[in-house]
């Protein structure tokens, strides 16, 4: 079985000059990151709820955690096993030893609602992850002024989009996002 590490989400950045969001997934002591790419929904619903906001009904990972207790079990770990092609393979693992497939801000998002940790294999953070010093002028665990500064960032690209921008080429919308 492969070895793994807690990884901790370092927040969301707007890769420039395309205004991709991008999930940071840190790898403590190394400084080294792990940059996911997301859809625009995914990296909104994060965001607000990093910055503590709420919603007046569940979300689907909201859902999945309240299915997961409802049936005696609980969300004990998301892992991050695989990467093929620029996408994450990630799966929950429930308390029964039960796995389900998943997209890792998905991953991410039910172990926040859970408190459940997220875990990389090894293999896939020497595979993937970055040095933090490309991405940030200090290292990963420097002052927040950076990390404030992509938070409004972000903020302005949330502004600019609206609800057609979810919508698929056929105008119906869709789970078409992939993590990469």
């Amino acid at each position: 079985m492969d070895e793994f590490v807690e990884v901790e989400s370092r927040g969301i950045l707007v890769h420039e000059p395309e205004d991709h969001p991008v999930l940071l997934l840190s790898w403590p002591g190394s400084g080294r990151v792990v940059p996911v790419w997301l859809g625009a929904a995914e990296a909104a619903y994060l965001a607000a709820r990093e910055a503590g906001m709420t919603q007046n009904r569940p979300c689907a990972q909201d859902v999945i955690v309240e299915m997961a207790e409802s049936t005696g079990n609980s969300i004990e770990r998301a892992e991050v096993t695989g990467f093929h092609e620029g996408v994450f393979i990630a799966a929950l693992v429930l308390s029964d030893g039960g796995r389900v497939d998943c997209r890792v801000s998905d991953a991410l998002a039910v172990c926040e609602i859970s408190e459940a940790p997220l875990v990389v294999a090894r293999e896939i953070l020497e595979a993937t992850s970055v040095p933090a010093g490309a991405l940030f002028d200090d290292d990963v665990d420097g002052p927040a002024a950076q990390e404030e500064e992509s938070v409004e960032e972000f903020a302005r690209f949330l502004d600019e989009i609206d609800a057609a921008d979810f919508l698929g080429e056929d105008g119906r919308g869709g789970d078409d996002a992939d993590d990469r």
